[in-house]
């Protein structure tokens, strides 16, 4: 990227303004994040969400509400779309309700569906000595999973995950690695079809 050239010599500092967070790169980092997601699994066909099944989604996790643009990233948007933000914004459109819990809560539980957020990822910056869930992660998803809802899991990560204590007991599993700035809008987009 030249980011070490002489000022002088860097092209990325000669770039217009008016370039930087064009529409036409916002429509691409979109169609980007929507083609490198890959459903895991989909029992029974349980997604797309549908508005005659689905009335209310809670989004729950500690990944949901911001954006996830990866670890190493250079320059940075204007708006980044959080997986809230994106699902809140796509079920809007079809009359679905759409709420954020970080953590579980059984009052108020009439939600259709829960969408879980998780990643390997949870404050450390050091070498993992296994794949599985952080610890707290996995037992947040446990327990939404024991409310007896259907539970979307979606992965924010760069890699594998194992999930031996949870993966027969969800309908779909959704890998969105870290899918930058529209990441919200394109996750929001595959979940609804």
């Amino acid at each position: 990227l030249g980011l070490f050239d002489p000022p002088e010599q860097v092209s990325h500092t000669r770039i217009p303004e008016s370039v930087i967070d064009s529409p036409a790169h916002r429509a691409l980092a979109r169609r980007a994040a929507q083609e490198s997601l890959v459903l895991l699994r989909n029992e029974h066909d349980f997604l797309p969400i549908r508005p005659e099944r689905t009335r209310r989604i809670v989004v729950a996790g500690p990944r949901a509400d911001r954006p996830e643009l990866g670890r190493k990233q250079t320059g940075s948007s204007a708006v980044n779309i959080s997986a809230f933000e994106g699902l809140r914004d796509r079920a809007a459109k079809e009359g679905i309700t759409v709420t954020y819990q970080k953590e579980i809560s059984t009052e108020n539980m009439e939600a259709d569906l829960i969408v879980f957020f998780t990643s390997l990822m949870e404050g450390e910056v050091t070498d993992r000595h296994d794949l599985s869930l952080p610890p707290r992660q996995e037992e947040q998803l446990l327990q939404w999973i024991e409310t007896g809802k259907p539970v979307v899991v979606v992965l924010i990560s760069g890699g594998c995950v194992t999930g031996a204590r949870w993966i027969h007991r969800v309908p779909s599993i959704l890998a969105a690695w870290y899918p930058g700035e529209e990441g919200g809008n394109a996750i929001a987009d595959v979940l609804f079809g």
